[in-house]
């Protein structure tokens, strides 16, 4: 299997740990040929070294309207929506239909681990006991302004950005989520807005049971329910740093040092205006045993930690024991502020996306960082 070498810039590091971390796959989309989802829903082609999309766009060229946008897009002609402005992204608009509670604007890109460079094929039986007891999923991510104007005026409903889940392998399955086809599973979602809460850290940990507990994770930082915590970043980030102390996020708004808030964090606050990039980093590891209270999870938000739970069951008692197998970016969106006929559309994106069997050296408890995000990257292909 081939694999990529990705070393860290050394001077984003205080320490003298190794820097370096193999990991599976990595992805800039510099390289990738112009693609959009219209492509993917005219002859099902994919990005190249993906493993599967899933698109639903309402209005689109492909779907008779073009003046509208295609609901993911890897384009040159993007450029400016790339980190640094250069090269290419993911980007995903999110459609408003005006249908509460209805989730629209599916733009999933996922990789099955144990099978990198092949396509899903949906009459095949992938083995479920492949993957991994723990994976590292990490990109780049920004928001646009047109999004941080709709979180002021509004709200920005609710959006899936990252899973990382065991497939059962089963044909066809992969997207079933509500058959138990795809458990244990983390998902990192947005929600919020000025007039709410602010912007939350909205995740789930949805468990490999038997019923539907959801009560996987033992001593959660902020309440749950159904097995989703919608967190804050700016008090339950509260002694999530490895030595114990505080997580402090910079206002990226204001780019003078000083943290978010007072009292919660704002999306721009915390990720900036459309020319921000921030690095997220998710990390899972799995329990040891069945109904074993001793699985990970671990988020960063640029160099700082910002969850870390060490008392999850992934698998419960009554189930078999699996590994971690798909990560997929972008999803659909619960975001239904506009009546459909208004044909709104607005985007965020994602670039960088990178992808390690274990914990990379530079996120060791032991290490420590300087204030600058770890986004400068050496890619080496070794075969």
């Amino acid at each position: 299997m081939e694999k990529i070498t990705i070393t860290l810039a050394a001077a984003l590091l205080t320490s003298t740990l190794s820097s370096a971390s193999e990991v599976l796959f990595y992805d800039s989309f510099d390289q990738q040929p112009d693609w959009t989802s219209d492509d993917y829903l005219n002859d099902r082609a994919l990005p190249q070294g993906w493993f599967s999309a899933r698109a639903q766009e309402e209005w689109s060229p492909a779907t008779g309207f073009p003046n509208s946008q295609p609901n993911a897009q890897i384009l040159a002609a993007n450029a400016e929506r790339a980190v640094n402005g250069v090269g290419k992204s993911y980007v995903m608009y999110r459609e408003s239909e005006g249908v509460p509670k209805q989730w629209n604007s599916d733009s999933i890109l996922a990789l099955f681990l144990p099978e990198l460079n092949t396509q899903w094929d949906s009459s095949k039986q992938y083995d479920p006991t492949s993957g991994y007891d723990e994976v590292y999923l990490q990109f780049d991510i920004t928001f646009s302004n047109d999004m941080i104007a709709r979180y002021y005026d509004h709200s920005v409903g609710q959006g899936k950005i990252a899973r990382i889940f065991h497939f059962d392998g089963e044909p066809g399955k992969l997207y079933s989520y509500f058959e138990g086809k795809q458990n244990p599973s983390l998902v990192w979602d947005m929600s919020g807005g000025h007039q709410y809460y602010g912007f939350r850290n909205l995740l789930a940990f949805l468990p490999r049971q038997v019923g539907r507990d959801y009560d996987a994770v033992l001593n959660p930082p902020h309440q749950m329910h159904m097995g989703g915590m919608s967190a804050s970043y700016f008090s339950t980030i509260k002694g999530m740093m490895p030595d114990g102390s505080d997580s402090i996020l910079p206002n990226l708004l204001l780019n003078d040092g000083t943290p978010i808030g007072p009292n919660r964090g704002e999306l721009d606050q915390i990720f900036g205006d459309e020319k921000t990039w921030v690095t997220m980093g998710l990390y899972v590891k799995m329990n040891s045993a069945p109904g074993v209270h001793d699985g990970v999870f671990m988020q960063w938000l640029n160099d700082q930690r910002i969850m870390h739970l060490d008392q999850i069951a992934w698998v419960d008692d009554g189930r078999n024991m699996v590994k971690w197998n798909v990560i997929a970016i972008g999803g659909n969106d619960a975001y239904n502020h506009y009546p459909a006929e208004d044909k709104d559309e607005h985007w965020f994106a994602i670039d960088n996306v990178l992808v390690a069997t274990h914990l990379p050296d530079v996120w060791q408890p032991s290490a420590t960082f300087t204030l600058e995000a770890p986004s400068d990257f050496t890619v080496e292909q070794v075969q």
